[in-house]
């Protein structure tokens, strides 16, 4: 019975450690499971990131050719698609997702998964944030370019235009009675004429509100006396610069972009990341934009970088506004070398002395040598204008060496249609145009290169618009893939036979 007994207890035992041996192996076959198809489902995941970038990429590669044949620019167009975004997206991930595509023997599938839905959350397109999105455009176009030329260009002129600080002190030195006018006086008469007389216009806001647009504005005014006269004023205005007004194009447009949703997306780097951003901005406008110089001859406007400036829908009127700021910018210029140069502002002194020093009134002496100056220096201006508009360069800020007028003959040689001499140390029509286009707004520039583009590539059979033009999105992907290892998994989001997961992803050109 004893042995009977402890051969019962042995085989207990026996039977306990190959229950609890059972269990351990248990537990670490589903451990060891467990963390293989963690494993698994990572690896899922990170091959449905790999597939829905690759659809993106596939997606981005259909981008509109003519645009960036014609302006190097990357966006994907809407209207050029035979598909949805939606649609497409989708084609290039289901392909994208099949590991045996194109191999006759379909293998194990380790990381196999099913896309079941692509969703677009969010559409960025050119137009919106006002036109920031084509901005970075360029910017990554023209970093990429050779800019050390460009550098060391904009380097010398920035050299010269620096001399003109001297100016100041120099007509301190050379005159006098310059010091010694009340500027603030005539400038206090000025606006105490300004202020008397006339009517008083009510305050803006009050009284009836209009719903005019400018639309209708432009509607009523095409064809009128009015637009009559204001294109033979261009005309007149215009002449005093061009020797062949014929030659010059009557190209206008009517057509604007108008911008998009914002996404509050804003760059701000400060002073000087502001001005590289500009001055690249500006070297791609010089480098794919026409000019008075250089029309382009495109569908739109001729004078693109002039349009740009102007903003006006007409070459003429983008001509004349460029022509007086680059005629008022070089009267300044020409007005300090006047005052800083002894001998040309004594010659106008003695003039003036001449027309009204009968009078005895010292402070009329000094208004008419002003405005004696003011005369010469515009005169000079008109003949520097000429030059420039004809190819030439001419000093930024003029010696003795390169001024072309007396105060006797200059409105003589104006009537007369001469030009001034070309000078090789100055800067021409081209770097004055780069100078305005530093002042000018990045938006009012993004917009306006915009029409500009628009304008061009409308003709094409299938019709352009910017607005249409796609520039990144965020997409979401949700998926289904079956267990490999431990089939308790399953279940987790679609059922008992798959697993799901979703995965986002956001990409830009």
């Amino acid at each position: 019975m004893g042995g009977r007994t402890q051969l019962k207890a042995a085989n207990s035992l026996q039977g306990s450690i190959t229950v609890y041996c059972s269990l351990v192996l248990l537990l670490m076959a589903a451990l060891i499971g467990s963390l293989l198809e963690s494993a698994h489902l990572a690896g899922v995941g990170v091959r449905a990131v790999q597939v829905m970038a690759t659809g993106l990429d596939s997606l981005f590669s259909m981008y509109d050719q003519g645009l960036y044949e014609q302006y190097g620019l990357l966006f994907l167009n809407e209207e050029l698609l035979s598909l949805s975004l939606e649609e497409q997206l989708e084609e290039f991930v289901f392909q994208n997702a099949d590991l045996n595509q194109g191999f006759s023997v379909r293998t194990p599938q380790f990381l196999a998964f099913c896309p079941e839905e692509v969703c677009i959350d969010a559409l960025y397109y050119a137009v919106d944030d006002e036109g920031i999105f084509l901005e970075r455009q360029v910017l990554e176009l023209m970093k990429y370019q050779e800019t050390a030329s460009l550098l060391g260009q904009l380097q010398s002129y920035l050299a010269q235009i620096a001399n003109g600080d001297q100016a100041y002190s120099y007509v301190v030195e050379q005159n006098g009675d310059y010091e010694e006018t009340d500027w603030g006086e005539l400038a206090g008469l000025e606006e105490d004429a300004g202020q008397t007389g006339g009517e008083t216009l009510p305050p803006s806001g009050e009284g009836e509100t209009s719903e005019i647009t400018q639309e209708d504005i432009d509607a009523s005014l095409e064809g009128s006396i009015i637009t009559q006269v204001q294109g033979l004023l261009t005309d007149t205005l215009l002449s005093l610069f061009v020797d062949d007004m014929s030659a010059v194009s009557e190209k206008s447009r009517r057509e604007e972009v108008s911008f998009g949703v914002s996404h509050n997306i804003a760059v701000d780097g400060g002073l000087m990341e502001d001005l590289g951003r500009s001055v690249l901005y500006n070297e791609y406008l010089m480098q794919y934009m026409g000019s008075f110089l250089h029309p382009s001859g495109g569908a739109g406007l001729d004078y693109e970088l002039e349009y740009i400036l102007g903003g006006a829908q007409s070459d003429k009127e983008n001509l004349l506004t460029v022509f007086t700021r680059l005629l008022f910018t070089r009267m300044g210029l020409n007005i300090i070398f006047l005052l800083a140069n002894h001998s040309h502002s004594q010659e106008a002194e003695l003039m003036a002395g001449t027309l009204v020093g009968w009078t005895g009134i010292v402070p009329l002496v000094k208004a008419v040598k002003l405005l004696l100056i003011a005369v010469w220096a515009f005169a000079e201006s008109i003949l520097d204008v000429r030059a420039l508009l004809c190819g030439k360069k001419v000093a930024f800020f003029k010696s003795g060496s390169t001024w072309n007028t007396s105060i006797s003959d200059c409105v003589a040689r104006v009537a007369a249609g001469d030009r001034a001499e070309a000078s090789s140390s100055g800067i021409g029509y081209e770097i004055y145009l780069r100078i305005f286009l530093l002042s000018q707004n990045m938006q009012e520039k993004c917009l306006r290169t915009m029409n500009l583009i628009q304008w061009n590539l409308k003709e094409r059979g299938q019709g352009f618009s910017f607005s249409s033009c796609v520039y990144g999105m965020e997409v979401t992907m949700r998926y289904s893939a079956k267990p490999v290892f431990v089939s308790m998994y399953a279940g987790v989001y679609r059922g008992e036979e798959s697993f799901g997961g979703s995965v986002g992803w956001s990409q830009t050109y």
